[in-house]
């Protein structure tokens, strides 16, 4: 049985079917998958009873309070591992190119990653504020197809324990409205030991959380891992609504690993222009936003998140899944790296 927030003042408890994975690679680490044949019942604006062969319960602490604050850096405190402006590159097929050597974005595919021609889904345009250079990955809207950029040759990012923040800038232009979800992974950054290992933040429908009404939320994904609602964001902005407006905004996210499994001392955090719309984290564990639509996660998010595993590399858009959209750009400039090197 899960215990969901359905709206200010209501719960309802949701029962779910059986869920297959399909997992695909690319490169050997590299994987996507889809949630298939979800059933929810009883979904009311009161506590209606179901039964359910797993019960993964909600635990709120409230003698903690979760973070509220979105992550500056802090050269006291913190060390830069990279940033990019994109002022470097002039066209997406140099930056694919297999010759070039050191830190730096690579579309995908491209002679740097698979061996294979770069795609023309893959662009480097004028960047944020008219000046500079920005890359843009182009969706047609049908489903499979898009496309992404990855960074390569990174810099040592400190120790596996190490506090991970990621900070660019992104602008979501369509063709005409979009009324489905728009499904893709949008930010994965992967792990440095486990080579299927990564954290991910998504853009997806409501499932297989209870909570709807909204075409489309993001979630929080590690090692590919289910949970009851995946982190899901409790408040916006929105994607459908806040973000398809032409406009660059800012994404921040911040991560840091269990130091061991069950230490549930690991976190995930996101913020979209300084709101916070995701935290994946024992303080925030059964804990409801003002105005949010569920609590921001549960136990089972937080113990799917990674124990004692640095970050190497990361992974922006990625193919369009389960739903067709009008066709559409996503515009990345000016991205961060940085790391608390200790707890």
């Amino acid at each position: 049985m899960w215990l969901v927030s359905t709206s200010p003042g209501t719960t309802a408890n949701a029962c779910h079917g059986n869920r297959d994975v399909v997992r695909t690679t690319s490169l050997g680490r590299f994987m996507s998958f889809r949630e298939t044949a979800l059933t929810l019942i009883g979904l009311v604006a009161t506590i209606t009873a179901c039964s359910c062969s797993e019960t993964p319960s909600i635990t709120p602490l409230s003698n903690v309070s979760p973070d509220t604050s979105e992550p500056v850096f802090d050269a006291a405190v913190h060390t830069m591992v990279y940033q990019d402006n994109m002022d470097q590159y002039t066209d997406a097929v140099s930056m694919g190119s297999s010759s070039r050597t050191g830190p730096r974005l690579v579309p995908h595919p491209s002679p740097a990653t698979t061996g294979t021609a770069v795609s023309s889904n893959n662009q480097v345009i004028a960047g944020r504020g008219g000046s500079g250079k920005a890359l843009r990955m182009v969706y047609s809207g049908q489903l499979q197809d898009g496309a992404n950029f990855i960074s390569v040759d990174m810099p040592s990012s400190g120790p596996d324990l190490a506090t991970h923040y990621f900070q660019y800038w992104a602008r979501v232009s369509f063709s005409a409205p979009p009324n489905e979800t728009v499904a893709m992974k949008w930010f994965v950054a992967f792990a440095r030991h486990d080579d299927n290992g990564r954290v991910q933040w998504s853009t997806h429908d409501h499932l297989p959380c209870s909570v709807t009404g909204h075409h489309t939320y993001w979630q929080f994904y590690a090692n590919g891992q289910l949970t009851s609602c995946q982190g899901a964001q409790p408040v916006g902005p929105y994607f459908n609504e806040n973000i398809i407006d032409n406009q660059w905004h800012r994404f921040t996210f911040a991560y840091r690993p269990h130091s061991a499994v069950g230490t549930r001392d690991g976190f995930s955090r996101m913020w979209i222009d300084g709101v916070k719309v995701i935290d994946v984290s024992v303080a925030a564990c059964g804990v409801t936003p003002p105005g949010g639509q569920k609590p921001w996660c549960s136990l089972d998010d937080v113990d799917a998140i990674v124990a004692n595993d640095g970050i190497i590399s990361q992974w922006w858009g990625g193919v369009q899944t389960s739903y067709v959209t009008p066709s559409w750009t996503l515009d990345i400039d000016d991205w961060k790296w940085w790391i608390k090197p200790k707890p």
